[in-house]
């Protein structure tokens, strides 16, 4: 079928949106919402661009005061000088100074500098909102009582004060005398006025509604824009969480535990239930489990963010384009972005160091694992790297986000002096952080390890910046600073061993005892479920000569962190392997010697 532009509009854009839904790569039911709205926005672009607006019907409805006036003041001190700006319409017009006064304790009182911004402004609205005449306003600076000011007049009305150039004025970074800075701010005052009646006209008015419509088109299509990607996402992360319980699955189904760091093929796993494969998403399987989920949480926030930009920054670009909004407009700009974009940022950033921190992480795992240097405390050391740097990620984040925010309000100095007060008065943590880095980098210790610092023995269940937690066998967790302790002992580093001194009568044959005791621990070496833990078996012989026995000493040993096991285990069996041949394990016995016979009587 043939789209005749001759036809009626309406049956061209059916037959154009038919033609285009028939394309593979937009769905049908997202077509004609995007060009319904997009049709939408032209003829009302059209009829706006066509319609006569009478000036009563043009002006724009009065805002609340708090609305259109400067919602807050940008005051910064510079010396003994408070600088602040001074805007017409929320336009940027030139800055003036006052002396910084003495701090009188009374909070709810307006500081000189504001007093004189605010009276300006007043000055420069109050021409603005009673009229003139384009051709003979006249602002020209004057001099009043031996001091420089600057008046505004016009045909229907007499010269107005509309403020006083000081000598503050001259110590800014605008150079050049009294005279020529008044000279310079009358230009500018005279421009902005005839500016300001200019855009309460209603053509200019008129002219801003395409505009408008334009920016609103412009946030719809971002809009929709970024739902499509977020369904792009959404499909990712359901394909991800499948894959990763299938992992989970075949985990708990196996005897043997499968190790998390292992690389798995994100497509060798099986999948429940097989779903169409998107167009972008064979990009995606190329990266681990772990980097697809946290890709995916940082494009989730990446389109909040967007979202946000959109609707916001378009809002007040919109309301920028009218006078009676425009400080509104610039107010909206600022504060949103220092007060929730400004965290929203800092957020992402923490996201994205925490990706980048373990994709790298895992690339450095698998190389040292090509290479033929990997072993099982290689993950629980980039594990607890991992953790610290994550912590660490959070305090940088933090820290940016703190001082972006401070910058933005013009207070970066009380920040700084903050900043400089803390880590004074808190150098045990500085302590405690410098102290972790030498643990990491010294591999002191890692998740899972037992070790033992002072009295304390347990495992490792946390390591942060400042502290560790170690869980004990009976279940006590102790927290210990990082700067509390000089010496750890480490159980589970490297390899392990466990010395065994075995008791036996002094009736025992010794030569039979010994080869015994080792021949135990030969076939525990041999069986399937103990040979990778036992790594050596050491006997030492005779080790002493007790009150009722003979120690002999065996040393075996065994992977990191199975001594205990393998302790426990070679006991069990060498108890029935003594019973066998004979050899008794001695308990304490006492021998009592009499210097006289002992002698009997019985009384009758």
């Amino acid at each position: 079928m043939g789209c005749d532009s001759n036809n009626s509009l309406v049956n061209y854009v059916t037959c154009f949106t038919h033609k285009l839904s028939r394309l593979r790569f937009i769905p049908r039911k997202t077509t004609l919402k995007f060009w319904g709205i997009a049709i939408l926005t032209s003829l009302l672009f059209v009829v706006s661009t066509q319609l006569e607006i009478s000036p009563a019907q043009s002006q724009i409805i009065n805002l609340p005061e708090a609305i259109q006036q400067q919602p807050t003041l940008d005051v910064t001190q510079v010396g003994n000088l408070d600088i602040s700006t001074v805007r017409l319409d929320g336009k940027l017009l030139f800055r003036v100074a006052t002396p910084t006064p003495e701090d009188t304790g009374n909070r709810n009182s307006k500081s000189p500098i504001e007093r004189r911004v605010k009276t300006i402004e007043f000055h420069l609205s109050d021409i603005v909102q009673r009229g003139f005449d384009p051709n003979t306003l006249q602002v020209t600076p004057s001099k009043l009582s031996n001091q420089t000011i600057i008046i505004a007049s016009d045909k229907d009305w007499g010269p107005r004060n509309v403020l006083n150039v000081t000598p503050y004025d001259v110590e800014l970074d605008e150079p050049g005398t009294i005279d020529q800075i008044a000279e310079r701010w009358s230009q500018i005052i005279e421009k902005a006025l005839l500016q300001a009646q200019e855009q309460r006209q209603p053509n200019y008015q008129q002219q801003q509604i395409p505009f408008v419509l334009g920016t609103l088109a412009v946030m719809l299509i971002g809009s929709f824009g970024i739902k499509k990607i977020q369904d792009l996402r959404n499909y990712i992360r359901q394909t991800v969480e499948q894959r990763q319980q299938d992992l989970d699955t075949i985990e708990s189904n196996t005897s043997t535990p499968i190790i998390p760091d292992i690389s798995v093929d994100a497509a060798s796993l099986p999948i429940s239930q097989e779903k169409p494969r998107h167009r972008l998403a064979r990009y995606f399987p190329k990266l681990s489990l772990e980097q697809q989920i946290g890709i995916n949480l940082i494009v989730r926030r990446v389109l909040f963010a967007m979202q946000f930009v959109i609707w916001f920054g378009g809002i007040a670009i919109i309301l920028q384009r009218f006078p009676q909004t425009n400080a509104f407009g610039a107010w909206l700009l600022r504060v949103p972005l220092a007060y929730i974009g400004i965290p929203i940022g800092a957020h992402i950033l923490k996201l994205v160091l925490d990706t980048a921190i373990k994709s790298n992480t895992k690339l450095i795992v698998d190389r040292i694992r090509e290479g033929g240097n990997g072993n099982v405390r290689l993950h629980a050391r980039a594990k607890t790297i991992e953790n610290v740097m994550g912590e660490l990620t959070g305090y940088v984040a933090v820290l940016l986000g703190l001082l972006v925010f401070f910058y933005v309000i013009k207070a970066l100095n009380i920040i700084l002096i903050a900043i400089g007060a803390i880590a004074f008065l808190s150098q045990d943590v500085l302590k405690d952080f410098l102290q972790t880095y030498f643990i990491l980098l010294e591999d002191q210790y890692a998740l899972g390890d037992w070790i033992q610092i002072g009295e304390v023995k347990g495992q490792v269940e946390t390591v942060s910046l400042r502290a560790s937690q170690l869980r004990a066998k009976c279940g006590d967790l102790f927290t210990i600073s990082h700067g509390s302790f000089t010496k750890v002992t480490n159980f589970s580093h490297g390899y392990s061993g466990i010395d065994l001194y075995i008791d036996v009568a002094y009736k025992t044959d010794l030569d039979q005892a010994i080869k015994l005791i080792e021949q135990v621990a030969r076939q525990m070496q041999q069986d399937f479920l103990w040979e990778k833990y036992i790594t050596n078996i050491i006997m030492k012989g005779v080790e002493n000569f007790g009150d009722n026995s003979i120690t002999i000493h065996l040393i075996l040993n065994t992977e990191a962190g199975q001594q205990w096991d393998v302790a426990r285990e070679y006991r069990r069996r060498l108890k029935p392997a003594f019973d066998q041949a004979g050899i008794d394990i001695p308990f304490p016995q006492r021998s009592i010697w009499f210097k006289n016979a002992l002698t009997s009587t019985q009384e009758i």
